[in-house]
């Protein structure tokens, strides 16, 4: 469809995939990593369920959202709570894969719907995704890696 955009990350990590659940799992760590998220507030529903409101800058672009978010055993997924009826213009999340006893691949992916003259920006959209999300992917990295290092010297 010409106005989806679908940018995907990935990283290997040298620690056990539960260590970086542990992380992945805390929605409010998504204020540290996402370049596009200035402030979040979650809202659990469950252990495993919630939604949680972020605001921040797209491109510069102030913005705000809410999205529903499901935790699961690989990692977390995340969907637009308040859609037009064509559908969610946002969701994402990430997964994980253990490669070995210290090692996991993370996953992580964005996908957005554009409308008007956004669709225009598509590759300019993209680009920025692609930035923002690598960027957002090495300041994860260095969280999960900080954290399973101070776990394993307690």
């Amino acid at each position: 469809m010409p106005q989806e955009v679908a940018v995907t990350e990935l990283i290997e990590l040298a620690c056990r995939e539960e260590e970086a659940l542990a992380v992945i799992w805390q929605i409010q760590t998504i204020e540290q990593t996402e370049v596009k998220v200035d402030t979040v507030q979650v809202i659990p529903q469950t252990e495993r369920t919630g939604t949680y409101k972020a605001r921040g800058h797209f491109a510069g672009v102030p913005w705000h959202n809410e999205f529903y978010y499901v935790l699961h055993a690989h990692g977390f997924h995340s969907v637009e709570a308040q859609h037009p009826a064509a559908g969610p213009r946002v969701k994402g999340g990430f997964t994980i894969v253990s490669t070995g006893d210290q090692s996991c691949l993370i996953l992580h992916y964005e996908q957005y719907v554009l409308s008007g003259l956004a669709v225009l920006l598509k590759p300019l959209i993209a680009r920025y995704l692609h930035w923002s999300m690598a960027k957002e992917m090495r300041d994860l990295r260095e969280i999960i890696l900080r954290r399973s290092l101070a776990a394993a010297h307690t």
